[in-house]
């Protein structure tokens, strides 16, 4: 072997090496990142389950329909409820449309509310209710995947070619 052959090898383990380490690192970045989006879909969970089981339910009726401009130039239908209360106070609540096209006014919707705090009402449609829950949940499982792929692939990338043992004798089926 020549004196550029075992400089061209050093140099192509150095390399292996350092895309090992850098494979490794952001492995460890998207596995850390992982870990904190499940804690964020426990929290929404959490929070979740806590109006559910805190909240009473009531039937209200769609008063507006209204068309608001999201941050992004679109535009978005949203619903104006109007529901009693458990004293027997209406009160209205605005919230996304639960459905496309959105629902005519004098429609009947299942409104969620928590009895201390009425003005805090949702509308009862379990996609808006859960996702948060659903979104971090998505993110962490994705990152996860990504932080293993990335964490096994360093192991590839760093590890040193496997040079056969002449005193062990061979596998069946290898030569």
């Amino acid at each position: 072997m020549t004196e550029t052959d075992h400089r061209a090898r050093r140099t192509r383990a150095r390399l292996t090496r350092w895309l090992g380490t850098r494979r490794r690192v952001a492995g460890l970045i998207a596995g850390v990142l992982a870990v904190a989006m499940f804690g964020v879909g426990i929290v929404f969970t959490v929070n979740v389950l806590g109006f559910l089981i805190g909240s009473v339910g009531a039937t209200g009726e769609v008063v507006a329909v209204e068309t608001v401009r999201t941050p992004d130039g679109r535009e978005q239908p949203q619903v104006v409820v109007e529901y009693p209360d458990r004293n027997g106070l209406f009160r209205r609540v605005t919230a996304e449309s639960p459905s496309e096209p959105p629902p005519e006014v004098g429609t009947d919707l299942g409104v969620l509310y928590d009895p201390d705090r009425p003005s805090e009402a949702v509308i009862n449609d379990p996609s808006q209710l859960w996702r948060g829950v659903v979104a971090s949940g998505s993110l962490a499982f994705v990152l996860g995947v990504l932080a293993e792929e990335l964490l096994r692939g360093s192991r590839r990338v760093g590890a040193e070619p496997k040079v056969p043992d002449p005193t062990r004798p061979p596998v069946a089926g290898q030569a």
